[in-house]
């Protein structure tokens, strides 16, 4: 959907707030994820949060009216978890 151009023509300031909509302020495991059947976690990006459901396992993920899923299972870090998903939330009216 975002080809190498959108990528290329983010400036500092533009790339960080990006990806700030994708990143939570605190580790969430995929037990606590799996553990509810809706929840909204806040982003490190002030205005964002992200909506997240469990369908019997499956875990979609929305924000800026997007609905994404994870895709992988959790990859654990020693500053956190990341979770690979099938897309980008950028709002619509995202400038860069």
């Amino acid at each position: 959907q975002f080809g190498e151009k959108f990528f290329m023509n983010l400036d500092r300031n533009s790339a960080l707030k990006l990806v700030n909509l994708h990143i939570l302020p605190r580790v969430v495991t995929k037990s606590t994820l799996t553990g509810r059947r809706v929840a909204v976690l806040d982003t490190k990006n002030p205005q964002s949060q992200i909506s997240m459901m469990n369908n019997k396992g499956n875990i979609s993920l929305i924000s800026s009216n997007k609905k994404l899923n994870i895709i992988s299972d959790e990859i654990r870090k020693n500053n956190g978890i990341i979770y690979v998903i099938d897309g980008l939330f950028v709002p619509e009216n995202f400038c860069y």
